[in-house]
């Protein structure tokens, strides 16, 4: 009888869970549609060609002058913006939303998901949609951060700037980027597990917000992993900055003097309320507004209230 020792075993034991798992990962693939043209007809929607791919985008092409631009956040894509969107058009505004490059229904380019690289798409959507007037820009969670990053690099451009939930810095001791950063393991963790803790967070808010579209949104956050590049745009985010720190962006807004409103729910679980308070210090003229009991997703769980908040900050 061959006599095992606990190294041995230890060993087998590793090697044969190294062998599963790859196998797993070819099998665990989900990235079978192609964004092509033939894709984006089936898909349906707007689509327009930036210099890296196309973006998957809706206007109403009303008064230029009264544009507001809404930028959501890091997983659910466009639709966050459904109620707002409807109810600011009802309003005579020009709303434009659309999905971040590697998110929605937009391309997954090879590129460093960086503050930056979503910035340009910004500026080269509202470049080609010939948005030359200053506007409104609204984000929510990373999105916030977005939409401070880029009023801080284009102060010209920017009327004002609502801050839904945003983020400061989810990079900071994050173990779970950290790993998903990793060069080796990094591709196997996205696949295997990150996919899936994302579909169930994603499932989380719009439970929390008690959304009647629910199965709708699912299939909706579900069906942008279908689409090759998903899971390398997602591990380039997490690699770049994207979800790293925001605070020289919130540093320069204040020295800009650029009007700033900042809305959140104090039953929020996934922004901290340390978070937003270090917001608030950044930018000490900040005007700020709490909704009682809501979460993360103020945008759908009491669009009534938020919707009423922002169309009173946009008439001031």
């Amino acid at each position: 009888m061959i006599k095992l020792n606990k190294k041995k075993i230890t060993l087998i034991i590793t090697v044969l869970l190294i062998a599963i798992i790859a196998a797993t990962y070819p099998l665990s693939n989900v990235e079978k549609n192609i964004s092509n043209n033939a894709f984006r007809k089936k898909t349906g929607g707007n689509f327009i060609q930036l210099s890296n791919g196309y973006t998957h985008y809706q206007s109403n092409n009303k008064d230029q002058n009264k544009t507001v631009l809404l930028v959501h956040g890091f997983s659910v894509a466009m639709y966050d913006w459904d109620e707002q969107y409807l109810f600011l058009s009802d309003h005579g505004f020009n709303v434009i939303r659309y999905d971040h490059f590697g998110r929605g229904f937009s391309d997954r380019p090879r590129e460093e998901y960086s503050q930056k690289f979503y910035c340009r798409q910004i500026n080269e959507l509202m470049d080609l949609l010939k948005i030359t007037s200053p506007f409104y820009i609204i984000g929510h969670s990373m999105g916030g951060g977005i939409a401070a990053a880029y009023t801080a690099d284009n102060p010209d451009r920017v009327k004002k700037i609502i801050l839904v939930s945003p983020i400061v810095d989810e990079s900071k001791n994050n173990f779970k980027i950290t790993l998903i950063k990793t060069p080796v393991i990094g591709p196997y963790l996205t696949r295997l597990i990150l996919r899936k803790n994302l579909i169930k967070r994603a499932e989380e808010l719009f439970d929390e917000a008690s959304t009647p579209n629910k199965k709708l949104y699912i299939n909706f956050f579900k069906k942008q992993f279908s689409i090759k590049g998903t899971e390398w745009a997602i591990r380039s985010l997490f690699k770049h900055d994207g979800l790293g720190s925001y605070e020289e962006s919130y540093n320069k807004i204040n020295s800009l003097n650029k009007p700033t409103i900042l809305i959140y729910g104090d039953a929020d679980k996934s922004v901290s309320l340390k978070n937003l308070g270090a917001i608030q210090k950044m930018i000490p003229s900040i005007k700020t507004v709490v909704l009682k009991g809501i979460g993360h997703m103020p945008t759908m769980q009491d669009s009534e209230k938020l919707n009423a908040i922002i169309l009173a900050q946009l008439s001031e």
